[in-house]
């Protein structure tokens, strides 16, 4: 990612993890799946602590599922369950790069 691409990111990543906090206090909604928003606290988009913070004040309703390839102590603290995967096959080993509105 060039420069203006990256900063073109962060904002569209501020913006759904704006949404996220409200789907996260929407008692409407059963569950919440975040797919690789611990990848967005990684490469320092959003802080590990607002993503605490939002998960601290979501709805006890609401059901939630992060993923991403690292999880951070503090996450890890306050999650009651955390599951590693371990790929058997991904189109990446073949040379497929990653695909907008699928990986970013």
């Amino acid at each position: 990612m060039n420069d203006e691409e990256r900063k073109q990111f962060k904002k569209e990543t501020r913006e759904g993890f704006e949404k996220f906090c409200e789907y996260l206090k929407d008692d409407s909604i059963d569950l919440v799946l975040a797919d690789e928003i611990l990848g967005t606290v990684e490469n320092k988009f959003i802080t590990e602590e607002e993503l605490i913070d939002a998960l601290k004040n979501k709805s006890e309703h609401v059901e939630v599922a992060l993923s991403g390839r690292k999880i951070f102590d503090g996450l890890k603290k306050i999650s009651n369950l955390v599951s590693s995967v371990e790929p058997i096959k991904h189109y990446f080993d073949e040379g497929v790069n990653a695909r907008t509105g699928i990986e970013f």
